[in-house]
């Protein structure tokens, strides 16, 4: 579906906002639940289908997995380690501080710095940012929590589903934040 956009930035929404919906077909949900990962922690598609099927069976509800924005921001789901202008500030510091010979690398990159510095045989800490898939960006839980709404909106369009009211909201880690952002900001 359209998921929100920055409004705060004025930043139009890449990527499409995706989710998943399980639910034992024969029955009408009791409630519709969101299980919120933090940060993509749990983006083992089968970690998630395996719970998401256990807790709908088990219950009688409804299970959402939305993979709002900023979802994929581990190396593992997609996201990048760069280095921007503040790492590379900081990067000529550690190479001043240790005497460190950069002239045979053509640009600095994450896997120029890797090789270099791991050949300095010395222990330092770099600054190296986390960029996360779809060019997104970390906006505080805002777009991370209408997104959530945005999905539970269009869940009531379904039928069976348009008469369920109860919703709940569990979350790990920043996911628990992402609950709490939900319910700040739509408290029904």
């Amino acid at each position: 579906i359209v998921g929100c956009d920055d409004f705060e930035l004025g930043i139009k929404r890449e990527a499409p906002l995706k989710y998943i919906l399980t639910y034992p077909k024969n029955i009408v949900p009791k409630a519709i639940v969101f299980i919120i990962p933090g940060f993509g922690e749990d983006t083992n598609s089968g970690y998630m289908e395996h719970v998401s099927k256990y807790v709908a069976e088990k219950f009688s509800v409804a299970v959402v997995n939305v993979f709002y924005h900023c979802f994929y921001s581990r190396e593992s789901n997609g996201a990048t380690l760069e280095c921007d202008d503040f790492d590379i500030d900081v990067l000529k510091k550690v190479i001043h501080k240790y005497d460190i010979d950069f002239s045979n690398a053509k640009e600095i990159t994450k896997e120029s710095v890797i090789q270099i510095l791991t050949a300095a045989d010395e222990e330092m800490s770099i600054s190296m940012t986390l960029v996360p898939f779809n060019n997104e960006y970390q906006n505080f839980g805002v777009m991370q929590a209408l997104d959530h709404l945005y999905v539970l909106e269009d869940i009531k369009k379904m039928s069976g589903l348009e008469d369920v009211d109860k919703v709940i909201c569990i979350g790990s880690s920043h996911g628990g934040y992402i609950a709490n952002m939900i319910a700040k900001l739509n408290p029904r």
